[in-house]
């Protein structure tokens, strides 16, 4: 196969991946992909870093190569590489941490950096240094400073506040007014799209203009990854100890994404030794992961212990009155004229997280523009119905049924028998609200589908699973997080 055919197919399956990953996902990893080489029998892709390289690999690569075959057979493989302009390029674009320091020998880094292909001989090695995207050092930078158009400053005040977030809200203000206080650590979970980061940024921009005495708030706001990023660039400019005066000094640290330092087994035990003179000094530490602490696999146990000490405050989906506070804010910032019938239409039908929420409305405002005024309330219900569909078609009762038995470790046949087992009959009630929520089915159509019950055990089930989510069932609410993780795959 030519270059020219080569980057042909390249880019027929952007398209066909944009598809299947959703816009935000597509944008934010795989568009900055470059086809930098091809050999016949091989496609080379380039991107800018190795966090950037690893994290494509284990989460997309197999997705990639599963649309390649379906397009191409086995004749073509797909390869990842650190392509060296977008290299340059990220370096020059990235902030330096911790000012001028003499350059050592490249020397070993440490077991958290793999050894990792470039796209040519002459490619610059991959430095520590050179990994680093954020700037800790700059406490005064704005993690939220620059927005994809569309996007509101993700502030307190503009924070959609509902029944599945209202405990993370109010500990967010608890730690915000009394910093260092009961609630030190603050630990808040959810799946993705929940608004955790939206919680996060907003209190960052809050404690940027409190005091402490006479000066302003020392604060930082970064990732797991570009902590990860600022500790390996210290150990290999030689700048370790600059490193942590600055991130001990602080007097609140926000980080998002604690998931992302599972493994870095170097970056955990330093990341304990910054926490602990934090946490001693009386400094605010406000954390952020997909799951809850004990759920994170492969982590230092002393960070699980004071990640334990504090609160940990779960986030779920949102509900159909979240769902509608989010899209009415969203039609007010893009100054779209959306009619109140269609937001609860869309609010009742888009039952996704918050990201799809704002996806649905952009695409009603994408319409009013092109149609150059108001869209009538049949007219934009027409154009969401499809996401409706979509929804629908990926999750339907046969879908749950195997995504809840797994979950519950419950042979699929387990599930819809007779067995009045505690943890079998549990796992059918879940499974009853799930069917409710996600499919909109009636009470009669679950219940037949799930063992021939009648409508009145659904609605049984279905009102015993909300009360226990009311009452704030943090584990009830991380249980139905993973499964609706699962369903959406």
């Amino acid at each position: 196969m030519s270059t020219q055919a080569h980057a042909a197919l390249w880019e027929a399956l952007q398209e066909d991946f944009r598809l299947k990953l959703g816009g935000d996902l597509y944008d934010r990893w795989i568009a900055p992909l470059k086809l930098v080489s091809s050999d016949g029998a091989r496609i080379q892709l380039g991107t800018s870093n190795l966090f950037v390289l690893d994290w494509i690999r284990k989460r997309y690569l197999p997705d990639l190569e599963r649309v390649l075959r379906q397009r191409h057979g086995d004749e073509v493989a797909l390869e990842l590489v650190i392509d060296p302009e977008l290299f340059r390029e990220h370096r020059l674009g990235s902030e330096k941490v911790l000012g001028p320091e003499a350059r050592g020998s490249s020397g070993a880094l440490t077991a958290e950096l793999s050894s990792t292909p470039t796209a040519s001989p002459d490619a610059p090695s991959l430095s520590a240094s050179d990994v680093s995207s954020s700037s800790l050092a700059s406490l005064g930078q704005d993690p939220a400073a620059s927005f994809a158009p569309g996007y509101a400053p993700q502030r307190i005040e503009n924070f959609i506040v509902g029944e599945t977030n209202r405990y993370a809200y109010n500990a967010a203000l608890e730690a915000l007014e009394r910093p260092g206080g009961l609630y030190n650590p603050l630990f808040i979970h959810g799946p993705s799209g929940v608004g955790k980061t939206h919680l996060l940024k907003g209190l960052y921009q809050a404690y940027r203009s409190r005091r402490k005495g006479q000066r302003f708030l020392r604060v930082a706001y970064l990732t797991g990854e570009q902590y990860f990023q600022q500790y390996v660039a210290s150990i290999q400019d030689r700048a370790l100890r600059r490193f942590q005066e600055r991130s001990r000094a602080l007097d609140v640290l926000i980080l998002d994404d604690v998931h992302l330092l599972v493994s870095k087994k170097k970056t955990q035990l330093e990341f304990l030794h910054t926490f602990s003179t934090l946490a001693d000094s009386g400094a605010q530490i406000i954390l952020a992961s997909d799951v809850p602490p004990k759920c994170l696999k492969d982590l230092e146990a002393g960070l699980v212990g004071r990640f334990l000490s504090g609160l940990q405050v779960g986030i779920r989906r949102p509900d159909y009155a979240t769902r509608l506070g989010i899209a009415r804010a969203q039609a007010r910032g893009l100054s779209c004229t959306i009619d109140e019938d269609t937001l609860r239409y869309l609010a009742e039908n888009v039952k996704g997280n918050a990201r799809e929420v704002l996806g649905a409305v952009k695409l009603l405002h994408h319409h009013f523009q092109v149609q150059g005024g108001p869209l009538s309330p049949k007219a934009a219900q027409k154009i969401l119905a499809e996401l409706s569909v979509e929804f629908s078609r990926r999750v339907d009762l046969r879908k749950i049924h195997e995504v809840v038995a797994r979950h519950f470790g419950l042979a699929a046949e387990k599930l819809v028998s007779a067995s009045r087992e505690r943890h079998v009959a549990f796992a059918r009630q879940v499974a009853m609200y799930l069917a409710r929520r996600c499919t909109g089915k009636s009470l009669a159509e679950v219940g037949k589908y799930l063992g021939n019950r009648n409508y009145a055990t659904v609605r049984c089930a279905e009102k015993k699973i909300t009360k226990l989510l009311e009452r704030g069932e943090g584990r009830l609410s991380v249980e139905l997080g993973a499964i609706l993780e699962a369903l959406e795959d």
